[in-house]
């Protein structure tokens, strides 16, 4: 799932730096979530660069730019969406795991 930094309106203390799920293709992200935190404020670990297994948002072939979708999944690219990535192997279908080397924009 990617990520998005949350605005906390200048917050620079100890735990105030957060995200949230990326869910606009237009967003920004700053990298995607290695672990799925169960209660809200938990932590998370974030993976900036590198591969990074995503879950799909429909079947998408190898090598293909991705986005987000409303649920936070890898999407194909539309007009002015964010890259977050380009696919290294593909999937099926939706909802299965697909590694996606991280190009953050």
């Amino acid at each position: 799932m990617a990520v998005q930094p949350v605005d906390l309106g200048g917050d620079q203390s100890p735990g105030a730096h957060k995200v949230g799920l990326a869910t606009d293709p237009a967003d920004a992200a700053v990298g995607v979530s290695q672990n799925k935190p169960q209660v809200l404020g938990e932590a998370t670990t974030v993976a900036t660069h590198g591969i990074s297994m995503v879950q799909a948002g429909a079947a998408l072939a190898a090598g293909l730019p991705v986005t987000t979708d409303s649920d936070g999944r890898a999407l194909g690219l539309g007009t002015g969406d964010a890259t977050y990535g380009i696919t290294v192997g593909s999937s099926g279908a939706a909802d299965e795991l697909i590694p996606v080397l991280l190009r953050l924009n």
